[in-house]
């Protein structure tokens, strides 16, 4: 694994987290070479001990490396002036023209139509 400054990855992770992405930390072990990760995400830390010979590593002076995961995006939601949502627009279309008399010709105070 390719290791950066820490100083670089904390001004990175910084900008990722606030983007809602989490990260993991990731160090090399200075003694056995074996890539470690963090349990604990989004925090850094300056010191890491090998899970596999138990030998700490200057994460500080040495750098790191991170994973991230980024999260799903919401799926988009159609929504009806009676509060009700749906998955689609066309969905969302058929109730209010089910349910709205003056439809398409709707107006401000119809109980079903598109909210903005």
């Amino acid at each position: 694994m390719r290791l950066h400054p820490f100083s670089e990855v904390v001004t990175e992770v910084g900008r990722l987290i606030d983007d809602g992405v989490t990260i993991y930390q990731q160090f090399n072990c200075v003694v056995c070479g074996i890539k470690q990760t963090m349990a604990e995400p989004n925090k850094l830390y300056t010191q890491g001990v090998c899970e596999e010979c138990g030998a700490t590593t200057n994460i500080q002076e040495d750098g790191c490396n991170y994973a991230a995961v980024f999260g799903r995006a919401q799926p988009r939601q159609f929504h009806c002036k009676c509060g009700q949502a749906f998955r689609t627009q066309r969905e969302l279309t058929v109730h209010i023209g089910l349910l709205n008399p003056h439809w398409p010709r709707s107006s401000p105070s119809d109980e079903h139509g598109v909210r903005l």
